[in-house]
Formats: structure tokens, C-alpha cells, sequence
């Protein structure tokens, strides 16, 4: 797998490596191992997965200012991202 290649799975199945097809873990990484770029691109997904999962369960508060009806269809069709395997 190339750093491409890799950027190209991060953004269909998320920094969640374990949740990525089994065919691919071991390519992913060992390129994380192999290549600073990839890491990096790895880093900036998990933040970006930790934001949406932060935001997916603050949105279901009703205090939460995640509680407009356009926040609320942007957050849900972020979440659902994982489960289309849609990359953005």
C-alpha cells in the first residue's frame, strides 16, 4: 500500500484501523510504521473521527448547541459516512 493508497482507505473507513477490511490492516500498518506522512494522515483522521463522535452524542442532548435542524442533518450524514463507506 502507498501513501495514497492509504489516504484514499482513512477517508472510506475511518482512523480506525481495526474497523478497516482485514485485507488492509496489515498494509496500513505497516506503512504507519514506514512512512511520517502516513502517520500524520492518520493522526489528523483520528481527531477528525474524535470531533464527529464528539459531536454525534452531543447532539442528542437537548441543551447542546448541536441542536439546529441544519447541525443536526450535518452531523447525522457525518456520522453515517462509516457506515456508507462514502469518503467525503
Amino acid at each position: 500500500m502507498n501513501y495514497q493508497e492509504f489516504k484514499d482507505q482513512l477517508d472510506t473507513w475511518g482512523a480506525d484501523i481495526r474497523k478497516w477490511p482485514t485485507t488492509l490492516r496489515l498494509d496500513a500498518e505497516n506503512l504507519l510504521i514506514s512512512c511520517p506522512k502516513a502517520l500524520n494522515a492518520f493522526r489528523d483522521a483520528a481527531a477528525l473521527d474524535a470531533i464527529l463522535n464528539t459531536a454525534g452524542e452531543a447532539h442528542k442532548n437537548p441543551n447542546s448547541k448541536f441542536q439546529s435542524s441544519s447541525v443536526k442533518k450535518i452531523v447525522a450524514t457525518l456520522l453515517n459516512r462509516n457506515q456508507t463507506h462514502f469518503p467525503l
